[in-house]
């Protein structure tokens, strides 16, 4: 078994880097590195994240080797996949019908985790979810189907017991439906859209374009600019966001 022991500074960024990647993949992956910290068998922490023993001492070994930044997903080079993605929806509907309804004289998938329909379903969104607050969630929900304490839940996802519960009573209500995160519907944005194609243009041509005695456009100064132009206030902040969300670079 391979030991994983950190010092508290380490512990710390762990943790931090955990709550607070957005990739599905690297949070997983720092995910073994804090159970095993903790000093959770691998089989269970396998158990837990739908993978094997073998990814769970490869990812530990990874660490090992070189830190958090092992941990980084990098996007694969080889060959296409051997099994086409169009062909996800009809390996789906198989998987979620059954073999019996191809006609084959067996209960369940050799590779099902779990033996009812619903248990099926479940494992095969926490797989498939790519979004990172859904795999969270779907996690609550099967951990909770193996009989994990709610405690346990909420300290392996840094959460609390009581949000645990929360959306266990979601799932009971409507299923992994329940569970999918809504997009909040808020205020319309303090930037309009249609203003990204000007702004960019004052970032390329420079302040002094536009008649002010400076080198470079900071966020302030081009939310300033915005309201003695457009009467449009906006914060910093709002302008670094809508910054980046069109690839505009002061």
């Amino acid at each position: 078994m391979i030991r994983i022991q950190l010092t508290d500074a380490e512990a710390r960024r762990l943790e931090q880097a955990f709550l607070q990647a957005t990739d599905r993949k690297l949070r997983d992956r720092l995910q073994i590195v804090r159970l095993a910290h903790r000093g959770r068998p691998h089989q269970d922490i396998a158990a837990d994240l739908g993978t094997t023993p073998r990814s769970v001492r490869r990812w530990l070994n990874a660490h090992l080797d070189g830190g958090l930044t092992a941990l980084v997903p990098r996007k694969a080079k080889g060959r296409a996949p051997a099994t086409p993605p169009r062909l996800a929806g009809e390996i789906r509907r198989w998987v979620i019908d059954g073999p019996a309804a191809q006609g084959l004289d067996r209960a369940n998938w050799s590779h099902a985790e779990l033996a009812d329909e619903q248990a099926r379903r479940l494992e095969q969104a926490f797989l498939q979810a790519a979004d990172r607050k859904l795999h969270d969630r779907l996690q609550i929900v099967r951990l909770a189907h193996r009989g994990r304490p709610h405690r346990d839940i909420a300290a392996d996802l840094g959460i609390t017991p009581r949000t645990v519960q929360n959306w266990l009573n979601a799932y009971n209500r409507g299923g992994v439906a329940a569970l999918v995160p809504r997009k909040a519907k808020g205020q319309p944005p303090a930037i309009p859209a249609h203003l990204a194609r000007e702004i960019r243009r004052w970032v390329i041509d420079g302040p002094a374009a536009q008649g002010l005695d400076r080198a470079n456009w900071t966020h302030a100064e081009l939310a300033d600019h915005l309201r003695k132009t457009h009467g449009i206030t906006a914060s910093r902040s709002a302008m670094q966001r809508f910054c980046r969300q069109h690839g505009i670079r002061p």
